[in-house]
């Protein structure tokens, strides 16, 4: 098996304090985060350029503060909001980091 790399161990061990602090959640919440933290993680895996070290870095740091969080006592899950992406002044550029759909044909540069 090839070495892994600080950053790969870091991110290994963040997705397995993740899964740990799940763990410690009532049970309805357990599997939806346990979910959830794949689901984002594998994501990241495919979008994020193994090369990219800062956007890597800064997920690292954010996903370290969602922990902390998820480990308080009063918290059983995460909740996050989607971008709206029907205002007509973004650009298509901006829509696609996004997420959104983008019609073929149509140039939003205003």
């Amino acid at each position: 098996m090839a070495r892994l790399s600080g950053l790969q161990r870091q991110v290994l061990s963040l997705y397995r304090a993740f899964l740990r602090a799940a763990r410690n959640k009532p049970s309805e919440a357990r599997s939806q985060l346990e979910q959830f933290v794949a689901a984002e993680f594998r994501r990241n895996a495919i979008e994020v350029d193994k090369k990219d070290f800062q956007t890597i870095e800064y997920l690292l740091r954010r996903g370290n503060k969602q922990l902390l969080m998820l480990q308080g006592t009063d918290v059983n899950g995460f909740t996050f909001m989607e971008p709206r992406c029907v205002q007509q002044e973004m650009g298509d550029e901006i829509k696609r980091n996004f997420g959104c759909e983008v019609q073929a044909g149509n140039s939003s540069t205003t």
